[in-house]
């Protein structure tokens, strides 16, 4: 952290940033929960004093409950954006440089008031923070609702990258009409769908579904996202398309080198460019991705490419001689009420992911077939 954040928590666990952190940005009382971009730390708008209380909140079936989990999976998703794409990582480097230097001159001020949280202390931080940094933080903020030549922003880049890879992520075996049914439904404001709805009216259904959320990749590792993304689209709507359900991220790729004029890459190739830019959370997340990977981590889906799930199985027999413990730890549960009013698609998913996905993880693992221990989490 820098000196003016390790100067307020040095007196122990009654830093209170997310009080610090509102004298420089009060988000609106209607927000559920938001990522700090400052210190990467995902804050609920709800009151939670223990323990037993996050379990109520995690494990409710009342719709404000199901709202925050979906928050936290939403914010999680935001959480890997700055971490991983070269541009969200270098703003979020900026903003925690430009924060530091706002709270710096603060420090006694900060100091008093973890000794003594008293409302009036904050107010005093509030009004004290230098005009010039507060308009430096409030113009580097403004960056992520800068719009491209189609209305689309890096906020709104941001959101709907999230949203969709969410339900991606949460309905396994979705088709194209069905995640436009979804997102018709479950989209939260305009901002969660707006550039989905721009490349699904300029590359057509089936296209958006199989590639949007590599485009947007690509374009939040440009140095300017939203001109990035009105370029890719753009490039993309002229180009030769590959067949009808034929995947082929080679032809977004090949785009994306053409059409955008500055791509900066990704957060590690933004890091090696100029290792004095730093963040003390994004910085070490990346650190560990890179590290996972080095020691051929891989991301496997049975139900995209079960052939994935064979080579793994057999490296693993390969490298260990044997597997003797399966461990499913995925997981899901889509509905929340009476098992008679469950949807039929919602019921197939959860049987899918929760009890077939190990059985077909078993399969092709010749020394798991007689003694070894299935678990699932």
């Amino acid at each position: 952290m820098s000196d003016a954040t390790s100067a307020a928590g040095a007196n122990g666990s009654a830093f209170r940033w997310k009080d610090l952190l509102w004298t420089l940005q009060v988000p609106s009382p209607d927000v559920l929960g938001w990522t700090d971009p400052i210190s990467g730390v995902l804050f609920l708008n709800v009151e939670v004093k223990d323990a037993q209380r996050w379990q109520e909140v995690g494990a409710g079936d009342d719709p404000a409950a199901r709202a925050y989990r979906q928050t936290i999976s939403h914010e999680t998703l935001h959480f890997l954006q700055y971490a991983t794409t070269g541009y969200m990582y270098r703003w979020a480097c900026e903003h925690y440089r430009l924060v530091g230097q706002a709270l710096k001159p603060l420090r006694p001020l900060m100091s008093a008031y973890v000794d003594d949280p008293d409302p009036r202390r904050l107010l005093a931080i509030q009004a004290a923070v230098d005009a010039g940094h507060r308009a430096a933080l409030g113009a580097h903020l403004e960056l992520l609702d800068r719009r491209g030549p189609n209305g689309i922003s890096v906020r709104h880049l941001l959101e709907a990258h999230a949203f969709i890879a969410e339900l991606k992520q949460h309905w396994q075996g979705l088709a194209a009409h069905t995640l436009c049914e979804l997102v018709g439904k479950e989209a939260p404001d305009l901002a969660s769908r707006l550039a989905y709805d721009l490349v699904r009216a300029r590359l057509g259904e089936a296209r958006a579904f199989d590639y949007f959320l590599l485009i947007v990749s690509f374009a939040l590792c440009a140095d300017d996202p939203p001109l990035a993304f009105d370029e890719l689209v753009d490039a993309l709507a002229r180009s030769h398309p590959p067949a009808q359900g034929a995947v082929d991220p080679d032809w977004v790729r090949a785009a994306a080198q053409d059409a955008i004029g500055t791509l900066i890459g990704s957060s590690g190739q933004v890091r090696d460019a100029n290792p004095a830019m730093h963040h003390p959370v994004y910085s070490k997340a990346l650190a560990a991705l890179d590290a996972a990977f080095d020691r051929d981590w891989k991301l496997l889906d049975y139900f995209t490419d079960p052939g994935q799930v064979t080579e793994a199985v057999r490296a693993g027999e390969e490298r260990f001689g044997a597997v003797d413990v399966l461990v499913n730890n995925a997981g899901t549960n889509p509905y929340f009420g009476p098992v008679m009013d469950i949807d039929e698609v919602v019921a197939a998913k959860t049987m899918r992911l929760n009890q077939f996905a190990p059985v077909m993880w078993s399969l092709p693992t010749p020394s798991f077939r007689s003694g070894k221990l299935l678990a699932s989490l």
